[in-house]
């Protein structure tokens, strides 16, 4: 598959994995090297998801293992972080979370 392809279909994964737990997406944001065009063969794909309100951590954990594995099915290798709306704006100037370094260099998608 081409990065294009990779990229829609995960999208599309996980647009209808938060429709199906009834959870809106604000945002969905591709990071890492993915991202910045220095991604090897091996490179995994890395996706931070913004929701409106915070999720419990099980419910974080839930979705993002249903996510990752309909992905790995596809033998795409991925890394789904959510943070809620709130959160993200929290995080987003302090170099010590990942939530900086994504939306630094990162792309919505």
């Amino acid at each position: 598959m081409t990065f294009q392809e990779i990229k829609e279909l995960s999208v599309k994964i996980i647009h209808e994995e938060f429709a199906a737990a009834g959870i809106s997406i604000k945002q969905i944001i591709l990071f890492g090297s993915q991202s910045r065009g220095d991604a090897g063969p091996d490179s995994d794909w890395d996706f931070l998801v913004c929701v409106k309100d915070e999720l419990s951590f099980p419910d974080k954990a839930i979705i993002s293992a249903k996510i990752q594995t309909l992905l790995a099915e596809k033998l795409i290798s991925a890394d789904v972080i959510i943070k809620s709306e709130a959160k993200l704006n929290e995080e987003r100037d302090n170099v010590g979370f990942i939530t900086y370094y994504a939306l630094k260099d990162g792309i919505a998608v």
